[in-house]
């Protein structure tokens, strides 16, 4: 099949126009539609001096693209970041702890803590404690007064930014001999694991995801250029995903963390108790136990109407929001009926008993030669020896 002329013009027009957007616009191409799995972080943008106006903004992860939610140049520089269950608290340079709106980019000040050039700020969902970094040294801090109590030195040169995993593991990134350390959170003191591979330099900040584990990192090069990475945990090394438009400075970076919630009930109320019922991090192995009432017995799990295991101690892995129920049923007695082929038992004899009557109130003496003497009279015993 030939093609015409004019066909060919209008291909090679289109082939040419996707091109030239894709040059004017690499952000723009890069874009697309978010692939499956995509996370919205947020971070706060800290130079207005480049494409980007300080502010909250939400970014892509692992695609690495940015969307401003309010430009905001009222903090000087916002500089940690986490979320504690669904609340994303940031802290500032000035030693401030702030809670901020992922909607709207409003932020509440909570207070001071009394500890100028913070730099990172973290939360321990296995404990409930929260931490923050300044240059040198970790902190423990509390949420709704902004007290803080020093922990000890991580190291001796400058932290930029601190994380801890789903597990309670705590790390921190080094922009003086650019290491990833591994941080003991009971003394503080930051163990290196290796080189990230290049010269960090300026405001940036690190984050997990907890579900997946997996440490990221808005890093700056020392050349003024950021972009999005993720750390190998082994080494320390940098792995880029996503190189920044030139002045990017993301800071605060916080991934929202979920938690599944498994409810457990028994059906009927009466037949039994189960336990096992809470809220979970993706990928929990939670155990779900049924004990059976008195009188009742336990048939199996179900969930939606369909049974999913007949084991009174039930374990499974939790990826979502899960409701099952524990079934019980009565336990029937039989009735024996009796066997018409039996032979009736024996018939007891009716015991002979003594009249009653002109008994009441005699004197009975016991004489000898087997005679017993009443107020009647001689009653004559007959005694028997027994050898």
């Amino acid at each position: 099949m030939v093609k015409s002329k004019g066909s060919c013009l209008v291909s090679c027009f289109l082939v040419f126009l996707l091109a030239l957007l894709y040059l004017v616009s690499p952000q723009l191409a890069s874009a697309g539609v978010p692939e499956e799995g995509t996370i919205t972080a947020y971070a706060w943008s800290v130079w207005d001096e480049g494409v980007l106006a300080k502010g909250p903004v939400g970014i892509a992860i692992p695609e690495g693209d940015i969307n401003l939610i309010k430009e905001d140049s009222s903090v000087q520089h916002m500089q940690g970041g986490d979320f504690v269950e669904s609340i994303w608290y940031t802290v500032d340079h000035d030693g401030r702890l702030f809670t901020v709106d992922c909607d709207t980019g409003a932020y509440t000040v909570i207070g001071s803590t009394g500890v100028n050039e913070l730099t990172g700020f973290t939360y321990d969902c296995t404990t409930g404690i929260a931490y923050l970094s300044n240059r040198n040294n970790l902190y423990t801090i509390k949420l709704d007064t902004a007290e803080v109590t020093l922990v000890g030195e991580i190291s001796s040169g400058a932290i930029i930014g601190i994380a801890a995993n789903g597990e309670g593991d705590l790390y921190g990134l080094d922009i003086v001999d650019d290491q990833l350390y591994q941080i003991d959170k009971d003394t503080g003191a930051g163990t290196p694991i290796g080189h990230i591979g290049f010269d960090a330099n300026y405001a940036q900040d690190i984050a997990f995801d907890r579900t997946s584990g997996v440490l990221y990192g808005t890093l700056m090069l020392d050349a003024r250029i950021g972009g999005l990475y993720k750390f190998d945990l082994d080494t320390g090394k940098a792995i880029e995903l996503k190189v920044f438009d030139a002045d990017i400075y993301l800071t605060a970076l916080a991934i929202p963390y979920i938690k599944y919630t498994m409810v457990a009930e028994a059906s009927p109320s009466a037949g039994g108790t189960v336990t096992g019922s809470g809220e979970y991090k993706p990928g929990t192995v939670v155990t779900l136990s049924a004990d059976a009432a008195k009188g009742y017995e336990f048939v199996n799990w179900t969930e939606d109407g369909a049974v999913v295991s007949t084991e009174q101690n039930y374990e499974l892995a939790l990826f979502e929001d899960r409701h099952l129920v524990a079934n019980f049923k009565k336990i029937e007695v039989e009735e024996v009926s009796p066997d018409p082929t039996a032979p009736d038992p024996p018939k007891e004899e009716p015991k002979k008993e003594l009249p009653s009557t002109g008994t009441q109130g005699y004197l009975f003496i016991l004489l000898g030669c087997g005679l017993l003497l009443t107020a009647g009279g001689f009653i004559c015993l007959r005694l028997t020896k027994q050898s």
